[in-house]
């Protein structure tokens, strides 16, 4: 009897396994890498660190200023992806952190961005996130300390209904591409409810979903009509603006 219930149970254990790799591997052929652009430019850009918890890409000395990014990448997208508006980023005087979420899904890694700000000991951030990696951006700003978060920074994202930021004191930036195919419209707009009057709608003519990256095109994307580096310089242009 006894040798039937290890049996049993090895049958168990065996079937857990096989459901658990064939769901990795689903989610791994549903991935977006970074393209090899951008990974070029990483390694090309000597000053990147590749940290614990973040890639971390340092302010340009003579254009330093007192914020730091801190980003959570889009669902299943590679932090890396990130990498060349991090580049710009940096170039404009910003201390950019890209962080490393488990299996490219920031909902795995929902208190990275707190626990990179805690360890860090950083104050004035700008919390930012594509898609996904905004709706834990939004949901962090509201768990940090009272002047920790200088910004909320919104790429084609909106907070979930969990998140009510109606009343938030700091200044938030939602960006989305007009030909934008990814993004739930009805979602968004309810997503506005949650969000302070205050904030700045920006809408940024031949951008879409994808092109905040550089992965690629995604599937049920629209067509950019404008580069991902173009779309980015968008981002970087209202950042340094608001903080000039």
């Amino acid at each position: 009897m006894h040798k039937k219930y290890q049996k049993i149970l090895l049958s168990l254990l065996i079937i857990l396994a096989l459901i658990i790799g064939g769901g990795l591997a689903f989610l791994k052929s549903q991935a977006y890498p970074a393209n090899q652009e951008s990974l070029q430019q990483i390694t090309a850009a000597k000053q990147v660190q590749n940290q614990d918890q973040a890639f971390y890409f340092p302010a340009n000395p003579e254009k330093k200023r007192l914020q730091t990014v801190v980003f959570y990448n889009g669902a299943l997208v590679d932090s890396q992806a990130y990498g060349q508006l991090a580049l710009q980023l940096a170039q404009a005087g910003f201390d950019t952190y890209l962080l490393k979420t488990n299996l490219d899904l920031p909902i795995l890694e929902s208190q990275a961005a707190i626990k990179l700000i805690e360890d860090k000991h950083l104050s004035q951030v700008i919390l930012a996130g594509h898609s996904l990696g905004g709706v834990m951006a939004a949901q962090n700003s509201l768990s940090l300390k009272k002047g920790t978060v200088a910004g909320l920074l919104l790429l084609a994202a909106y907070p979930s209904h969990k998140t009510n930021l109606a009343q938030a004191q700091f200044p938030v930036w939602s960006l989305v591409g007009d030909q934008d195919q990814i993004i739930k419209k009805d979602a968004y707009e309810d997503g506005k409810h949650r969000l302070p009057k205050n904030i700045s709608y920006i809408r940024i003519k031949g951008g879409n979903h994808a092109g905040f990256g550089n992965y690629g095109p995604q599937k049920g994307d629209g067509q950019a009509t404008i580069t991902p580096k173009v779309q980015q310089e968008q981002v970087v242009k209202i950042l340094s603006q608001a903080f000039d």
